[in-house]
């Protein structure tokens, strides 16, 4: 069963390719995706804030840039907000 009180922050990353405005650009359009997808199964918006944090988060040096190009969920906590950095 779906827990109702449950939210999970889709978090968007990008590899160090490209530009700095672009990267952004491109983690928060990953991480909407994966929004609407969701969204589109019935999971309700404020339930699965989205937020792209570009290329700040690397997992990988720049010669693993796959593994960079990710989205993460973070489950988050009664009035937590999305992460605006890499902390974990």
């Amino acid at each position: 069963a779906q827990d109702p009180s449950c939210r999970v922050c889709i978090i968007g990353h990008t590899s160090e390719e490209g530009t700095e405005d672009y990267n952004q650009t491109l983690s928060t359009q990953r991480a909407v995706a994966v929004q609407n997808y969701m969204i589109g199964r019935g999971v309700m918006k404020p339930r699965i804030p989205a937020i792209g944090l570009g290329e700040r988060c690397q997992l990988y040096p720049e010669s693993s840039r796959v593994e960079n190009r990710r989205v993460e969920f973070r489950r988050l906590q009664e009035n937590e907000s999305c992460p605006t950095d890499c902390s974990r």
